[in-house]
């Protein structure tokens, strides 16, 4: 049987490691192997969690992350056939342009953990490429999904309330609203706290969280997807978000 896409991409990214052939300690070796797999987790979940239609496919991901562990390049090719024939034959592969925006988007988008210093170059920079494996078929990203609605959901939420408010940390954003039948918001309580990749780099700003909560409260939320009330006209929901100043601005 076919292994989950998430499986193979885990072991593509660890057998990335194995190849750089630097002189290490153990403790290097330890902290290169640790950071592999926990950046392999972040990009599986982003991939996972992307508001998408149907993706099938593989591509060559090369990622470039700055002194701060921030992308600052994100490229998704073509990857040798070798890699092509991995994924069932019988499986129809998207289109590989929709396929390599939605992978690349992904990745710029992605709260990756600190790069050790046993991956970093003189620079500070650290660049990983590795073959990877994407699965979402269509009945799993079909948008009547309960599944597909909270990834939309999740967009919603980002484009009306962080997508273009400035941020100077790192961490995530939980909100619980209530409106009413036609979408008026009549309450809202949104919080942030630390993103579990980069707690040391989270800062608790009052200023923000407030911003947050004002413009939640200002939202009419007729149009958010899956928007539904229960048996009193009343709708109530939960959604979480994470920030970065490299995410600000994103789609």
């Amino acid at each position: 049987m076919f292994r989950s896409s998430t499986a193979i991409a885990a072991a593509a990214l660890i057998a990335l490691a194995g190849c750089q052939n630097r002189p290490a300690s153990e403790e290097d070796k330890q902290a290169r192997m640790t950071f592999v797999s926990n950046m392999q987790q972040v990009l599986k979940l982003g991939i996972a969690t992307a508001d998408t239609g149907k993706q099938i496919g593989a591509v060559m991901l090369d990622v470039k992350l700055d002194q701060n562990s921030a992308p600052i390049s994100c490229k998704a090719s073509k990857p040798p056939m070798k890699y092509e024939t991995v994924l069932p034959a019988d499986l129809v592969r998207s289109d590989f342009k929709a396929l390599a925006n939605m992978v690349e988007a992904q990745c710029w988008k992605t709260i990756y953990p600190v790069v050790p210093k046993s991956l970093r170059d003189k620079e500070g920079t650290a660049e990983v490429r590795a073959p990877l494996f994407v699965v979402l078929p269509s009945y799993a990203q079909a948008p009547d999904t309960a599944r597909r609605q909270a990834n939309a959901q999740r967009e919603f939420f980002w484009k009306h309330l962080l997508r273009d408010q400035p941020v100077n940390s790192i961490g995530r954003a939980s909100l619980s609203y209530e409106a009413n039948a036609q979408g008026k918001v009549q309450g809202c309580l949104v919080q942030i706290y630390p993103h579990p990749n980069r707690p040391e780099d989270f800062r608790l700003d009052g200023k923000l969280q407030a911003e947050l909560n004002s413009r939640c409260m200002a939202l009419n939320l007729s149009q958010l997807p899956g928007f539904s009330t229960d048996e009193h006209g009343q709708a109530k929901g939960y959604s979480e978000m994470e920030y970065a100043p490299w995410k600000v601005g994103r789609p």
